[in-house]
């Protein structure tokens, strides 16, 4: 996943105008920072699981695994 800053630009996932960062989803598809978090944490939730049914999602889980780790 890659981040970049430009002028102004619409979120794939949402649909919102946004300036600022810009995330690549691992299917290619450009989301802002709000709906990467969602991204993330569906992501994760499905990983802890037992697929998509029971997924509890959790924003900002990644970032929380992270700093656990000492790795940001």
């Amino acid at each position: 996943m890659t981040s970049s800053l430009s002028s102004s630009w619409r979120c794939e996932q949402c649909g919102r105008t946004v300036r600022g960062a810009k995330h690549t989803t691992q299917l290619g598809r450009t989301v802002c920072t709000s709906c990467h978090d969602d991204h993330d944490a569906l992501v994760l939730g499905s990983w802890s699981g037992g697929g998509f049914g029971d997924v509890v999602a959790v924003r900002g889980a990644r970032s929380w695994i992270r700093r656990v780790l000492g790795r940001g």
